[in-house]
């Protein structure tokens, strides 16, 4: 079973931004066995949720009305808007082509399709927030990370790296011997001065971005994870690098 699943996911899986699953719509007829489907959903869904790896919750508590509202959702021919269906997971419908940006929400219905392009669904985060509210609204614990301490003991101890989980999704790996020395000073006081380094969320998929935060002055970003999958230090050496965790193929 296990073997079947991940070969339907690597003939239906289209070029997906990190931390996301983009399904292609017209190929998923092909699955026609249920229990292949149910498996297909969990494995999906396990991949893309936000709640620990090989927990309950990332399967949707296997509720069995939730997943098969999952499977007759993807598998209609008519389509449907954004859903949810447990798991920590957002349903969306895309339009996708390899030489144009991701089309992701309801409107794709009422868009033609251009030469080159397919519809499909994206199975992504779902979002604890509006996006455009990330930096002024409050956010769980998981998602607004400060790593000062860590980081500042880490250093103290000698070591050469520093790893943080994000979101149970992304590891975010500091490597001390490469730290910028204007970061080091900016902290060495931090008690006094209020100043902090975060690890907070971006863009509508939730990717990482590590800043440092001051009292009244406005936020230096160090790192973020981007389209690519690539980790942009803003012209510094790379000493912070960003990886998506979770494995397709991992049962």
């Amino acid at each position: 079973m296990d073997f079947i699943v991940t070969l339907h996911l690597k003939n239906l899986t289209l070029p997906s931004p990190p931390g996301t699953l983009v399904l292609s719509s017209h190929a998923l007829p092909a699955i026609v066995d249920p229990t292949v489907r149910l498996a297909f959903v969990l494995r999906v869904m396990r991949y893309v949720s936000f709640h620990p790896w090989g927990s309950l919750r990332a399967d949707g508590n296997r509720r069995k009305t939730s997943i098969q509202r999952i499977i007759d959702t993807l598998w209609r021919s008519d389509g449907a808007p954004p859903f949810t269906a447990g798991g920590g997971v957002l349903w969306q419908p895309a339009i996708f082509s390899a030489k144009r940006r991701l089309r992701v929400g309801t409107q794709c219905y009422d868009l033609q399709l251009y030469p080159g392009e397919r519809r499909a669904w994206i199975a992504c985060r779902l979002p604890a927030v509006p996006y455009h509210a990330l930096d002024t609204s409050p956010l769980h614990p998981k998602l607004d990370i400060d790593v000062t301490e860590r980081l500042l003991t880490a250093m103290r101890c000698g070591n050469d790296c520093l790893e943080v989980m994000f979101d149970s999704r992304f590891l975010v790996r500091f490597d001390l011997s490469q730290i910028p020395e204007e970061l080091v000073g900016a902290l060495r006081n931090y008690k006094e001065t209020g100043a902090n380094l975060r690890i907070k969320p971006r863009t509508k998929f939730y990717w990482p971005k590590v800043l440092l935060r001051r009292p009244l002055a406005t936020d230096t970003v160090y790192a973020t994870l981007m389209e690519d999958g690539q980790t942009d230090t803003f012209g510094r050496r790379p000493w912070i690098s960003m990886e998506y965790i979770r494995l397709l193929d991992a049962t």
